[in-house]
């Protein structure tokens, strides 16, 4: 009766243990985010967020690019300005739509001369941009997008900007309508660009849209393992983050639009895609969403329209724990109005947000451009393992106590019982 008595007990103190810690890990996982800020206006026009280096912010809006020195606090009159940018330092590397280069060490108040970086073929409809990684920096377009064939090319220098490599062919033969202007990444020692093709089924004879991923590993002097990640896809958006890739892309099924989600630790291997969100509404603003990741912490943002009230409503989508799981923040734009173009940043503990508000109008009005941001609370925990916060950590060091002491005790029970008796002499 003892060793029950013991059992019975270690039973009753494991269920308040869990019982204790479970609060705890869901109270940590909310306490990882903090308040949002009050939402001002920034922009009497469309206006999506560009980069950011440390506290400073970028957003470009038609024709000019406006600046917070103050991580959001505060933002400047636009500046007249045409082109994509990477930041870096006190200094704003520059490509503009017909693919010259300058530079800034003043925010945008003056520019450097004009630097030639190659001559498009055809029109690249927007889907262009810069990057800038260990001194070298890089320039790219989808010549011929939204024609029946076009190609991605790359142009590179070491000398920031002085002299260009002969363009180099990424990809000879892409076929997609209205894409967006890919991100290339830096990850484990390769280059990464993510995009979109019209892919063609021998089956259906039909073209398939397809999710696509390419790679370099000699700094994109050349480009290989080209694979298709998913099918029934466009749009994607690439980050990398702690030697991980994630990838969300706009996807249908028998559902409808879905926002999907998949993450590889390779370039190689990607996990089975996901559904992150449900879009409604098929109309062009759903194509545009934001992806920003730091530290394990994942957020995805899309538009939907809800029926109920007939609005447009954007959702920010947050995971914790690299994509394993998802949790909707509600009420993300604070404003009981038609929300557009949703666009992501995160630094300085803070995930830098911005829309568009067209008031009671639909997504063909003209709107104002809104921006709020998200306090991210610091973690002590190291996130490499997948585990964020110490609310996960309670929990698993709870359920093993628990464990290894109904197994010891469960072990001393059955050994007491097995016990053969003492027989007196």
């Amino acid at each position: 009766m003892v060793g029950g008595k013991a059992f019975g007990v270690i039973i009753f103190t494991s269920i308040l243990l869990l019982v204790y810690l479970v609060p705890i890990s869901v109270e940590a996982l909310e306490e990882s985010l903090g308040e949002w800020s009050d939402s001002i206006k920034i922009s009497s026009s469309v206006l999506v967020l560009a980069d950011i280096w440390e506290n400073t912010l970028y957003g470009y809006q038609s024709g000019g690019l406006v600046i917070s020195h103050d991580g959001g606090d505060t933002w400047s009159s636009p500046i007249e300005f045409d082109g994509r940018i990477d930041a870096a330092g006190n200094v704003l590397y520059r490509v503009d739509e017909s693919m010259f280069f300058s530079k800034s060490t003043d925010n945008g108040s003056t520019w450097s001369p004009l630097v030639k970086v190659y001559t498009l073929d055809t029109w690249h409809d927007g889907a262009y941009g810069i990057f800038m990684h260990n001194s070298q920096l890089f320039v790219y377009s989808i010549d011929g997008a939204g024609l029946g064939s076009g190609h991605i090319r790359l142009s590179k220098s070491i000398d920031f900007g002085t002299t260009w490599s002969t363009p180099i062919t990424i990809d000879p033969n892409v076929h997609l309508t209205d894409p967006l202007p890919n991100d290339l990444i830096y990850s484990n020692d390769k280059l990464f660009m993510a995009y979109w093709h019209y892919g063609y089924d021998p089956i259906s004879m039909e073209e398939i849209p397809e999710i696509i991923i390419i790679e370099s590993s000699d700094w994109g002097d050349h480009w290989i393992d080209r694979r298709v990640i998913a099918q029934n896809g466009f749009q994607p958006l690439i980050k990398a983050d702690s030697g991980l890739l994630y990838i969300t892309y706009i996807g249908a099924n028998s559902d409808g639009l879905e926002l999907f989600f998949t993450k590889s630790s390779d370039g190689d291997t990607w996990s089975t895609p996901v559904k992150i969100g449900h879009i409604t509404d098929g109309n062009d603003p759903v194509n545009v969403h934001s992806l920003a990741v730091s530290s394990g912490n994942i957020f995805a943002s899309y538009l939907d329209y809800h029926e109920t009230g007939e609005k447009y409503y954007i959702h920010i989508n947050y995971s914790a724990d690299n994509g394993a799981t998802w949790q909707d923040l509600d009420d993300v734009t604070g404003r009981d109005t038609n929300a557009m173009y949703p666009s992501l940043l995160i630094g300085e503990n803070k995930l830098h947000f911005c829309w568009v508000d067209t008031g009671t109008g639909g997504w063909t009005d003209s709107g104002e451009t809104y921006y709020r941001y998200l306090v991210l609370e610091e973690t002590t925990d190291d996130t490499s393992n997948g585990i964020e916060g110490s609310g996960d950590s309670l929990l698993l060091l709870g359920i093993l106590v628990a464990v290894v002491a109904i197994a010891a005790i469960s072990v001393f029970y059955i050994i007491r019982k097995k016990k053969p008796p003492i027989v007196s002499q």
